[in-house]
């Protein structure tokens, strides 16, 4: 991000510091700030976090990879950044291993329905996915329709007697949907 001078700092000196803020509400630096350290975030998540605060009208300032907010807007911004990362891992959470593991067993339940590996990964992992709450990088709405072709292929592994045939078309569909993602 490119340095914005203060328009209210008389000597132009913004020492590293980038402003920003929405039009006739620049960021006050004079006022309690709180700093989020965003040094592990990629551009993405930057663009992503920095397009919220702007629609919910909060000014921010960044020294490097700090971010700066006003104290008052402290408990607004905690919430976006929970949104985008979570304070803590969530239950249901799902990460990027864990969707490379439910690809390899429905890549592998995909070539033979039986597969032990794959049955055994896709009835471990049904506690994991919750379609409410999706990995980094995917909307609710993407991620429900993966979900639920999962729900599908582990329902169809329950069943007393197992349709082979269709286990296979559910994990082909499976693949294909993760596919974008892992």
């Amino acid at each position: 991000m490119g340095q914005v001078s203060d328009p209210y700092d008389d000597d132009g000196d913004d020492q590293g510091i980038s402003l920003s803020g929405l039009p006739g509400e620049p960021f006050d630096a004079e006022r309690d700030q709180v700093a989020y350290d965003l040094g592990e975030w990629d551009d993405e998540a930057v663009a992503v976090l920095e397009e919220r605060l702007a629609a919910a009208g909060i000014p921010y300032a960044w020294d490097g990879d700090e971010l700066f907010v006003d104290e008052d807007d402290e408990e607004a911004v905690d919430a976006l950044v929970d949104e985008l990362v979570g304070d803590e891992p969530t239950t249901g959470a799902v990460d990027a291993e864990l969707l490379g593991d439910v690809f390899v067993a429905a890549d592998r339940l995909r070539r033979d329905p039986q597969d032990p590996d794959g049955v055994t990964t896709v009835l471990d992992e049904v506690g994991d996915l919750d379609p409410e709450c999706p990995p980094y990088g995917l909307d609710v709405d993407d991620w429900r329709p993966v979900c639920e072709r999962f729900t599908a292929l582990r329902d169809l592994l329950l069943a007393d007697t197992v349709d082979e045939e269709a286990v296979t078309a559910r994990a082909d569909e499976l693949r294909s949907a993760l596919r974008p993602y892992v």
